[in-house]
């Protein structure tokens, strides 16, 4: 069973049932990978560990590490705060919290501080991405 609360109003459609198995699916996928490598950045999925240069290392929270494979899993696109709030806590993306803004400060919080990154994270016109200029990485 996962974690998390899913709820499917009955009658219920196959597009809601897809949009509530899909981030299971994508999170089952991102355990089998194991690792992502995104220029001078690795992400050991298993451990939630975020590593820079194979240096300096900090550990993530299992939501922290969600929300970082959620903005991995984005590439250039980006990824909205309701994409988020439905992907990670499987809430109704409408719904007023202040949860994801909670957890995207400590995630920017703990880059900045363990891995003396600022702005990694950031945000152009409500969606947010991985600042690829940081990583090493040629666009």
């Amino acid at each position: 069973m996962p974690k998390g609360n899913i709820y499917l109003k009955r009658p219920f459609r196959i597009v809601e049932l897809i949009e509530v198995l899909q981030p299971i699916f994508e999170r089952m996928k991102s355990k089998r990978e194991n690792k992502r490598v995104l220029g001078y950045i690795s992400f050991i999925i298993s451990d939630r560990k975020l590593i820079y240069k194979d240096k300096k290392a900090v550990l993530l929270t299992e939501k922290e590490s969600d929300i970082f494979v959620s903005l991995l899993n984005s590439e250039d696109r980006g990824i909205t705060k309701e994409e988020v709030m439905s992907k990670v806590w499987m809430l109704n993306p409408n719904i007023e919290t202040h949860t994801f803004e909670t957890h995207l400060y400590r995630l920017r919080k703990k880059i900045k501080e363990g891995l003396i990154l600022n702005d990694f994270i950031i945000n152009k016109g409500g969606r947010f991405y991985l600042n690829h200029e940081l990583t090493g990485e040629k666009n």
